[in-house]
């Protein structure tokens, strides 16, 4: 019985759980992408009339940001995500 199920598992597992170190990097630099375009697009909306995250609200206080400063570091940060998550 533990055999059968064994061999009913090993096909599956390898389909689903054994990558090529090539489609691991792929995997990886798209989900990199993804959390750059998102990261990017919520600072973007900091110029609208949307509230700061807690997350925004910590950071800028952690780093002392405010006013232009804030405003100049958001525009360079979405260049440089920009630049790595190519659409």
């Amino acid at each position: 019985m533990v055999d059968v199920a064994i061999k009913k598992a090993i096909p599956i597992i390898r389909a689903h759980f054994t990558f090529t170190p090539n489609e691991i990097t792929k995997a990886y630099q798209n989900g990199c992408r993804y959390a750059f375009i998102a990261i990017s697009v919520g600072l973007d909306t900091l110029d609208q009339k949307v509230p700061y995250s807690n997350v925004t609200r910590e950071f800028a206080k952690q780093k002392g940001l405010t006013g232009s400063a804030l405003s100049d570091f958001r525009k360079q940060a979405i260049e440089s995500l920009s630049a790595f998550s190519p659409l």
